[in-house]
């Protein structure tokens, strides 16, 4: 009863969730522009540049558009391709919210979970649409999988998922995707099983595995030697959450306001229409990066 009611739920979901999907059309445009781009050079696709020339890339970073490229490259350019991963992935993660909830408070809990995900309307709008959310949550809920297995046993390989789950949602939305770290961090640190220094040894793996999953596509980024007519590069950050456009130069003084101003805060798009940049304010955000 319970495989055939969670079963139900997920399909259910699924077919919802991707019926008729072609009636989005194109969703946010210039997200569907960077997934086209994507699927055509593999140097657009790791710097989810948002056009072939490389010149200027998104609000999110590139993570949050390499699924949505890769099913464009396999199917072809069309509005079901874009959306197609949104679903399937909205549908994965009503299948592992349930099991880690069943781990915690048993079957009935479990199945009680993924049926309130799956009919939250918000979570409908966002699985039929090409918005970097339902890949976040997706990774975010198998973080809290694997670290709901690691408080189960004392191997690290679970810690490591938990981790590299985390860094890999970093690269989804910045800094957003961290919003359950401190409470995985409660989890693992407030179990009495084992000794203090044991348990920051785990919060260690969790966090070092985070920082290799997710700063390792951002270290690349700014590492690479400017050549304009062959790299891009991160040149200047531009955020429009002020009466002026603040604009910091590369290095490390770009880092936080990459981390934290694309996710943290956001602008009217009338403020952000000031930019001379054509696609400023008409994107979700008024974070760029400019590659010149």
């Amino acid at each position: 009863m319970e495989a055939g009611a969670i079963t139900t739920i997920v399909l259910g979901a699924a077919t919802a969730y991707c019926w008729d999907i072609d009636v989005e059309h194109w969703g946010n445009a210039y997200y569907s522009a960077i997934a086209q781009t994507g699927a055509l050079s593999w140097k657009s696709f790791f710097f989810g540049s948002l056009e072939a020339g490389n010149a200027v890339s998104s609000d999110k970073p590139p993570g949050a558009f390499w699924v949505m490229a890769l099913s464009v490259r396999t199917f072809g350019l069309s509005s079901w391709s874009v959306m197609l991963p949104q679903g399937l992935e909205t549908a994965a993660t009503i299948l592992i919210l349930y099991r880690t909830v069943r781990r915690l408070a048993g079957p009935l809990a479990g199945v009680v979970a993924a049926l309130v995900l799956a009919t939250t309307p918000v979570v409908l709008v966002l699985a039929r649409n090409n918005l970097p959310d339902t890949l976040m949550t997706l990774l975010v809920v198998a973080a809290a999988y694997c670290c709901v297995r690691a408080l189960d046993g004392t191997g690290w390989r679970w810690l490591a998922a938990t981790g590299a789950f985390l860094g890999l949602a970093f690269l989804t939305k910045w800094a957003a995707s961290l919003l359950p770290a401190p409470g995985f961090a409660a989890a693992l640190v407030g179990t009495r099983r084992i000794p203090m220094a044991a348990r920051l040894r785990r919060i260690s793996v969790v966090a070092l595995a985070a920082a290799v999953a997710g700063l390792a596509c951002v270290t690349a980024v700014l590492a690479i030697p400017p050549a304009p007519d062959r790299t891009p590069t991160p040149a200047r950050a531009t955020s429009y959450t002020s009466s002026s456009p603040a604009t910091v130069s590369a290095g490390s003084a770009q880092v936080p306001l990459a981390l934290f101003l694309g996710t943290s805060s956001r602008a009217p798009p009338a403020l952000c229409g000031s930019s001379s940049h054509p696609s400023a304010g008409r994107s979700h955000g008024c974070f760029l990066w400019d590659w010149p």
